[in-house]
């Protein structure tokens, strides 16, 4: 009996082992169990996310298909860049900014009457699938333009940096000189020069220089990169070669003069200066030694200083541009003109520098000094030849009437006594500042 129950027992056991491995839909609840539980372990170490990736660059694509019907697109700003939002596992959609690609397909345009167009966004990032990608927005507009092309010619510009000691820059010039710009019209039209910036900085010998190009606006601002983006350059990019050739340069270049004309009957010529009496040129090799050669003096044009008929001091504003021999220019921070100054005096009259010092300040009240704003005056005199050969600052004695002033600035009449025989042609002024001794000493420490 006892082995009859085993035997049944043992019966029993196979058949629930039989029906267990047949039995899938046991087989089944388990898969689903584990896939559970695995699901549970991955979201709690790698959860399911979403992450937001704001200014995405939006890439324009088949800008062609615009460009060869004669038209150009232009993006506003506020449309450059969208947001992409990615969702997956933590892992798969965070640090993912370089793998995102947004595309505006221009090819994709509905509507080419509209304005402005809209244009479809794409979004790809690599092991993402689409339908885990959303963009915004989802289309953006395209402003449709006529394309224009305006020529330019480039000028220059070095700004505050200067060549080596004893060089200026002679010659500078971007090769090409003219520039053919294309784009949009409305950006065309706000272009008012292009501008080839370069450095010369302690430069001893000519070279030529890469150069980007400056594209300034008609408001005198420089172009945005925004608005660069849409332009484009016959010469294929904005660089150009500029060629800067340097030129010596020499100081201690005087004047010469023949003036134009003859004084009023009775009146003769007592003097011809310049202002500058000289200057500092710089020129070519062949330039420097011809003006060598010259004695390093430039000739005034008689044309340029008219004296007919005059019968007093004649002066005369001279561009430098106009008398400056060629292969030449002026250096750095120095005057573009000079002053010529031709004195016209009665015949038998000379003029005399006075030295203010020599004058005597009479009458003055309790410690005032004086102090004269010029050095020196011009004294104007009339006599025979022989006696005005002797006639000098110190043979002249001069005094100004201080009484009964105070301290302060004043425009006084000067007191001069000539030697016999000769005589004052024109009565003259000083300036003079009448200050205590103490304030005196103050200005001079």
């Amino acid at each position: 009996m006892l082995w009859k129950r085993n035997a049944e027992t043992g019966k029993d056991v196979t058949e629930l082992k039989q029906r267990l491995k047949n039995n899938w839909t046991l087989k089944l609840a388990s898969v689903a169990i584990a896939f559970l539980i695995w699901l549970v372990v991955g979201n709690i170490n790698d959860p399911i996310i979403q992450k937001v990736y704001s200014n995405v660059k939006v890439n324009i694509t088949n800008g062609s298909y615009i460009e060869s019907r004669g038209m150009t697109y232009r993006l506003d700003s506020n449309y450059q860049t969208v947001s992409v939002t990615l969702r997956g596992n933590s892992s798969k959609v965070t640090k993912r900014n370089d793998d995102i690609v947004v595309e505006a397909d221009l090819t994709q345009i509905v509507d080419m009457d509209s304005t402005p167009v809209m244009v479809p966004v794409t979004v790809k990032c690599k092991d993402i699938s689409a339908e885990n990608i959303t963009v915004s927005p989802i289309t953006i507009p395209i402003e449709i333009e006529e394309r224009e092309t305006k020529d330019f010619m480039i000028a220059v510009n070095y700004g505050d940096s200067v060549p080596g000691a004893g060089y200026e820059v002679g010659k500078i010039y971007a090769n090409p000189e003219k520039i053919s710009v294309s784009g949009p019209e409305s950006i065309i039209d706000k272009i008012d020069r292009v501008v080839a910036n370069v450095s010369v900085e302690g430069m001893t010998v000519n070279s030529s220089k890469k150069a980007n190009l400056i594209i300034y606006d008609k408001n005198q601002e420089i172009m945005s990169d925004k608005e660069m983006q849409y332009l484009t350059f016959d010469i294929g990019d904005s660089k150009v070669d500029v060629y800067v050739e340097l030129w010596s340069t020499v100081s201690g270049v005087t004047f010469t003069c023949d003036p134009k004309g003859t004084p009023a009957n009775g009146y003769a010529v007592s003097k011809i200066v310049t202002t500058p009496s000289e200057i500092s040129l710089a020129g070519t090799e062949e330039a420097l030694e011809t003006l060598k050669k010259n004695g390093n003096q430039i000739e005034i044009p008689s044309r340029l200083v008219d004296i007919g008929n005059a019968r007093e001091t004649v002066e005369c504003k001279i561009d430098l541009a106009e008398i400056l021999p060629s292969g030449t220019k002026t250096v750095s921070n120095q005057a573009e003109s000079i002053i010529v100054e031709v004195g016209i005096l009665p015949l038998g009259s000379k003029q005399i520098s006075l030295p203010t010092q020599n004058i005597q300040a009479l009458n003055l009240t309790g410690e005032l000094q004086t102090v004269f704003t010029d050095t020196a005056l011009t004294v104007t005199v009339r006599g025979k030849e022989e006696d005005l050969k002797n006639v000098t600052a110190a043979s002249i004695k001069a005094s100004i009437d201080c009484s009964g002033l105070d301290e302060g600035t004043y425009n006084l009449p000067v007191t001069i006594t000539l030697p016999n025989n000769i005589t004052l042609l024109s009565e003259i002024t000083a300036n003079v500042q009448l200050v205590s001794l103490e304030q005196k000493k103050t200005a001079a420490e």
